[in-house]
Formats: structure tokens, sequence, C-alpha cells
């Protein structure tokens, strides 16, 4: 590792917040010149840590890495994979990757599964472990709703249903390959 990337980290700041899973807003992203590394600003929506900003290293693999790191990368960055894909980001010539990256994935929500570093030269640190698209959870009744009762209501009557003449056998499309929007080039 170079004395510059070194330095970078020890300027990257940050709250930690404990091991577990949260929904986030990536509030910046930046990529250094010289490697392929971002650094992603992650605040955390809802719960007990709601509005806090966590700060998370992010190495981006080039085709002769090993299928390890390929494989966490993948994990790292699925939430954002739809996004990448469509601005064809791993067709550009691998420096400028990650500045492309860091510029389309600002303002993006996640769920992502952040961890806390145990040990070595980074013990303590906040990392993203993975990332999935947000959940859809329904939205909470407004207060005023909540404290009011509610009868019950009846559905109309379903229309008799009229039996069918015909029946056609059909056969289960096939999945091509690379339909899967988790796919990445490498």
């Amino acid at each position: 590792m170079t004395r510059k990337f070194l330095e970078s980290l020890d300027q990257e700041g940050g709250d930690v917040v404990p091991a577990g899973d949260y929904t986030v807003e990536v509030v910046d992203a930046r990529a250094l010149e010289d490697k392929p590394f971002l650094w992603l600003d992650l605040k955390i929506v809802g719960g007990p840590d709601d509005g806090r900003v966590v700060t998370v290293g992010l190495n981006i693999p080039d085709d002769n890495s090993s299928r390890g790191a390929i494989f966490h990368f993948k994990k790292k960055i699925r939430a954002f994979s739809r996004i990448l894909m469509d601005a064809a980001v791993f067709d550009l010539p691998d420096d400028e990757q990650p500045a492309q990256i860091a510029d389309l994935i600002i303002g993006v929500t996640a769920d992502v599964t952040l961890g806390v570093q145990a040990d070595g030269q980074y013990e303590g640190s906040q990392q993203l472990d993975e990332t999935q698209a947000p959940s859809e959870a329904p939205p909470a009744p407004p207060a005023a709703a909540q404290n009011k009762k509610v009868e019950p209501v009846t559905p109309p009557a379903a229309a008799p249903v009229a039996e069918a003449e015909e029946t056609v056998d059909v056969e289960p499309a096939a999945v091509a390959a690379g339909d899967d929007e988790d796919e990445l080039p490498f």
C-alpha cells in the first residue's frame, strides 16, 4: 500500500454503529485518484441510529482479482447493480470506473448489513458487508387513524365464473443466461 492511500484512510471519519442491518442513503461517494477504491458516506434512515452517517471503504476488484474478492464486491454493490449495468460502468476502462460509480450511487437508498472490523490494522472501523434493494415495508398509519375504531367491511359478492371451453398446455420459458440483474461482467 502506498503512503498516500494509508493517509487517506486516516482522514476518513464518520460514526461507528453496532453491527447489524440498516436502511441507508448514500449521501456521498468519493473515488481515490490512483486506486480502485471508494469511500461511501451512508446516512442511516430510521431506527434508533436515524440520521447517523457512517463511512465505509469499498475496494473495486479488477478482472484479475481472486474469485473471493469479486464475490464479496458483488455482495457489497448488489443494491446498485442495475444502475451500474444500465450506465455500462463496467465497460469503461478500469481507471474510470470508481469515479463513475461514485457519481451514480449518490442518493440511492439501500438495505445494508454493516459490520465492525474485529482485529488488525482497521480494528473498530465500520465495514460494509452486503447491500440489497430496500424492502418495501408498508407505511405506518397516521397517528390519528391509530386511535379510531374501524368498522368491518363486507366485500361485494363475486360474479360467477364461466367454465373454460378449451385448455392449452404452455411450456415454461427458458431463462436466458445473463438475465440475472445481479450478474456483473466479471
